[in-house]
């Protein structure tokens, strides 16, 4: 972009990968999939028996989920522009300090509360107290949903509002219309009954989807696709002749519409194939999402992953694709992922090839990972040259930014 192994609970793998599937009680549509990646605390909420039923017989909590609903249905017939519109699906602060005080009634006991730390909602928060933890990880899922109403709804600027902002119009009358129907129609099939954040949720999923920004589950799930045969062969690797479990080369989004790949990618991916050939790792990690020009049809992962294996003869089982960052910051946050979800040693460092001045972003991007994503997704990172340098990878990478639906 721009800029031994660890085993890990199940819960880390189960809620970062996806794919939509038509078992009972599996996935089974875009909106859940984005639901559960966006907010794993509810999804899982939603996978304990215990506490789901536990919820749905709050009446403090039943009561919240008929008034929101109540709300946004006579939001939907009365607001006259998608501004209007957002602002009633907002989370209020009172029912947020609602929702927190039933949440510390939740059973202590259920799978759900002792694996809570665990949870990639809240693995990166300093906070021993279950409870408090709890707390936390709801308040930062409802600010999160309101984000989304805020941004691709109301078409408010993103940060970054350059790459993030919204991709359909709402403020025409043809366009907020269209809006109007299908969240009608939303509301009328989702059960609000069965959770207080039902409705929210499936709203801010749709609102997503309505403005074409399905960005964060493309390519799921992760290990599969793309990915599969550098999956498969990650049990066939010894690790111990490398001195890098992976070399990380981040992409560069092209200007022009219509570019696959831009040139400096594919001099980043020559840096790459040089330390590849040198054998310092058995992998190579290309990363980088649907970033620039902004609603781009190319991942900058995927088409460096294609120069890869046409211009250099990589094989694609050592090709490794990251497909979803958007900042040098998730560059290495998620590939600290994958290094858990793929089973590489995190023991190891990852090597990164890259030009100088994002070599100089990545050693010394701390204060940025604490500011845009509350905690640094690595450890121990260093400078080898102008063009490489490395960094350990750390579990709490795992922690879902609901800020940035686009690559939680």
């Amino acid at each position: 972009m721009r800029a031994m192994n660890t085993c890990l609970p199940v819960i880390l793998v189960v809620l970062y990968s996806f794919l939509p599937v038509t078992r009972a009680g599996a996935i089974s549509s875009p909106d859940e999939a984005l639901a559960y990646k966006i907010f794993p605390l509810l999804a899982g909420i939603k996978a304990d028996r215990v506490v789901r039923e536990s919820i749905k017989t709050d009446k403090v909590l039943r009561a919240i989920g008929e008034n929101y609903q109540r709300r946004v249905a006579a939001g939907l017939d009365t607001c006259q522009s998608a501004v209007s519109l957002a602002r009633v699906m907002q989370w209020t602060r009172l029912e947020m300090e609602e929702v927190c005080g039933s949440l510390t009634a939740l059973p202590g006991g259920s799978a759900f509360m002792r694996n809570l730390e665990n949870n990639n909602a809240c693995i990166a928060y300093a906070i021993p107290r279950k409870k408090e933890l709890l707390q936390k990880a709801w308040t930062d899922a409802a600010h999160g949903m309101n984000r989304i109403y805020d941004v691709y709804i109301a078409g408010t600027k993103p940060a970054y509002a350059a790459i993030d902002s919204i991709l359909t119009d709402f403020r025409s009358p043809q366009g907020f219309k269209n809006l109007t129907d299908t969240l009608k129609y939303l509301l009328r099939s989702v059960d609000h009954r069965s959770s207080f954040y039902a409705v929210p949720v499936a709203l801010a999923v749709k609102a997503l989807l309505l403005s074409r920004r399905d960005e964060a589950i493309r390519y799921e799930p992760i290990t599969a696709g793309i990915n599969a045969e550098a999956y498969t062969r990650v049990k066939q690797v010894s690790f111990s002749s490398y001195p890098y479990s992976a070399i990380l080369t981040p992409g560069y989004g092209p200007e022009e519409k219509g570019v696959r790949i831009d040139h400096r990618s594919m001099a980043r991916c020559q840096m790459a194939v040089e330390q590849f050939r040198k054998k310092q790792a058995p992998f190579i990690i290309v990363s980088g999402g649907h970033v620039y020009p902004a609603g781009t049809p190319f991942s900058e992962g995927v088409e460096m992953r294609r120069y890869l294996i046409e211009q250099y003869g990589i094989p694609a089982s050592a090709i490794i694709t990251e497909p979803y960052a958007r900042h040098t910051t998730t560059n290495v946050r998620n590939a600290s992922r994958l290094v858990y979800l793929f089973g590489l040693p995190d023991s190891k460092p990852v090597l990164v090839t890259t030009d100088s001045v994002q070599t100089q972003m990545v050693v010394n991007q701390q204060a940025r990972c604490r500011r845009e994503l509350g905690y640094v997704p690595f450890r121990d990172a260093g400078q080898i040259s102008k063009t490489t340098s490395f960094f350990y990878p750390v579990k709490e990478a795992f922690q879902v930014n609901v800020f940035d639906p686009l690559d939680p």
